[in-house]
């Protein structure tokens, strides 16, 4: 996103039209205090965990209604990710945002603790992983890393082969293999009116999320903005 407030209205009009369940920020850039004053709004709940006015900072948006849980199985790495889980046909599903500043390299714990649980799983973020195996220019350290987890976990990463910035593929959703058959649609949006040096990507999954209060169920459109 790189500093959401100037963009604040635009960015939840974006995410509103495009009816997302669940959208993960990436480099939100402002502070608890505005956080907390910010992020209030009538269709969605917000779990913000800031870092400064200066970089970083990430968020999830989930529509209200959505039976979900914040999970702290990730607090201890003091990373900058949030992890929530919601409930998918009736079994828990762990959905994670995840930013990578460049000059740190991706913490394999994370995946770890995720597989470790042994339930299904969803990271997005800018990970800033350069691979040449993602069709980026160059490899890093950071997607050396990734490169060899996805081998060894048979871990799924998803992307059409769409840039998310106007030169790399540094937004990445990955996920445990056992989502693989509930992916239904993929899209990066590189005329999205919101004003990022990323583009979001859109996906869609085939299942359905339980929602409170209600004996129906609603299908997961899930958003990354960055």
């Amino acid at each position: 996103m790189n500093y959401i407030l100037p963009c604040l209205d635009e960015f939840l009009f974006y995410i509103e039209s495009n009816i997302a369940d669940i959208v993960l920020v990436n480099e939100t850039k402002i502070s608890q205090e505005e956080s907390n004053y910010h992020f209030r709004f009538r269709d969605y709940e917000v779990l913000s965990k800031p870092r400064n006015n200066h970089g970083g900072g990430v968020a999830i948006f989930v529509k209200k209604g959505i039976k979900f849980k914040n999970s702290s199985i990730l607090d201890h790495l003091n990373l900058e990710s949030i992890c929530i889980k919601v409930e998918m046909d009736g079994k828990d599903l762990l959905i994670a945002t995840y930013y990578n500043p460049p000059k740190k390299n991706l913490n394999e714990e994370l995946f770890r603790l995720l597989l470790e649980k042994r339930v299904p799983f969803l990271v997005g973020g800018d990970l800033n992983a350069n691979n040449l195996s993602l069709g980026n220019s160059y490899d890093n350290e950071s997607g050396k890393i990734l490169e060899k987890m996805t081998l060894d976990h048979d871990l799924n990463i998803l992307n059409d082969e769409s840039l998310t910035t106007e030169k790399n593929r540094l937004d990445l959703f990955i996920s445990s293999v056992d989502l693989s058959n509930k992916f239904k649609n993929f899209y990066v949006d590189t005329s999205c009116p919101v004003k990022s040096d990323h583009f979001p990507i859109h996906i869609e999954l085939n299942f359905n999320l339980k929602i409170i209060n209600q004996i129906k169920y609603s299908k997961l459109n899930l958003n990354k903005a960055d």
